[in-house]
């Protein structure tokens, strides 16, 4: 997840990602779109990384993994540390969740 986290820095930071989305296209790969999905589980934002191919008319995640971004400051660094939430992949009907909030207070298990 560092590369994702250097991504979304390079385009701005997680504040410029919350007024847009960042798509990356090279040819021979699938696009992969990070965007800002609001608040996770935890309270912390809540990102989507996926990557996307178009069958009859519709956009299907191949996958998709949702994160809460957790942002600790050591020295002078920022570390980005990426909880995992949800795992998605259309073509198989698989939607797993690693995190969800039950009766207000947030719950995890392995993906």
């Amino acid at each position: 997840m560092k590369n994702v986290w250097k991504i979304i820095e390079a385009f701005g930071g997680l504040a410029a990602l919350k007024d847009g989305y960042i798509r990356l296209e090279n040819p021979g790969y699938m696009p992969l779109v990070i965007e800002y999905v609001g608040t996770g589980p935890r309270g912390l934002p809540l990102i989507s990384v996926a990557h996307y191919y178009t069958q009859n008319g519709d956009a299907m995640r191949d996958p998709e993994i949702t994160f809460e971004i957790n942002l600790l400051t050591l020295r002078d660094a920022t570390i980005a540390k990426f909880l995992p939430v949800t795992y998605q992949q259309d073509a198989v009907g698989l939607y797993q969740e690693a995190s969800s909030r039950a009766k207000g207070r947030s719950t995890s298990s392995r993906l």
